[in-house]
């Protein structure tokens, strides 16, 4: 039983990216309605309904759709260890999260204007999808014990050193998020 629920959980937690994936589109998707009812009700006043809530549900979509994309971007950063830009793209996203829940803030008021029940499950909801996003970069970042795939102009820079017979003996260690290098393994490198 116990080499079961360890199997299990093994099995689990090599998916764990995918399961911080799917609860993140579920934080959007919840988001998204939220928002197309928000924007509907400002846009009702001088448009036709129908029209009201097609735009309303375009624009909270693309809203949505953006940080999506700021994720994917992130993570996408995270993985080929292009750090300046991985910070960049966070600190893009928690700039978004910042607007996101004074947007929260209007929703929510919407709703209820007594009880912050809705501006707070709105903003539970949008930091969510920015400790998802974090979580899914440092996943990315932690799982380089398999080959990252190499750019065209890399990989043929490589192969053009491997052919000059300039091999370095050690790998250089470099640490996330700042691109410092390791002195002892550049050390060892250069030794003969």
């Amino acid at each position: 039983m116990e080499s079961t629920t360890k199997n299990l959980m093994n099995q689990l937690s090599s998916r764990a990216d995918l399961f911080l994936l799917v609860s993140s589109i579920g934080s959007f998707l919840v988001l998204i309605v939220f928002k197309a009812e928000y924007y509907h009700s400002l846009l009702a006043v001088r448009f036709y309904d129908s029209f009201a809530w097609f735009v309303g549900a375009f624009i909270a979509s693309l809203i949505e759709f953006v940080r999506f994309s700021l994720m994917l971007a992130s993570t996408n950063d995270a993985k080929r260890k292009r750090y300046f830009s991985l910070v960049l793209g966070v600190l893009g996203s928690a700039g978004f999260v910042v607007y996101e829940f004074y947007l929260c803030s209007e929703v929510g008021a919407l709703w209820n204007l007594e009880n912050d029940v809705y501006i707070n499950m709105l903003k539970f909801l949008v930091a969510i999808g920015l400790v998802l996003e974090l979580r899914l970069c440092l996943i990315t970042t932690g799982a380089s014990s398999a080959p990252i795939a190499q750019d065209d102009e890399s990989q043929a820079q490589d192969n053009k050193a491997g052919k000059q017979g300039k091999k370095s003996s050690g790998s250089v260690q470099t640490f996330p998020f700042f691109g410092l290098q390791d002195k002892s393994s550049l050390n060892q490198a250069s030794q003969p």
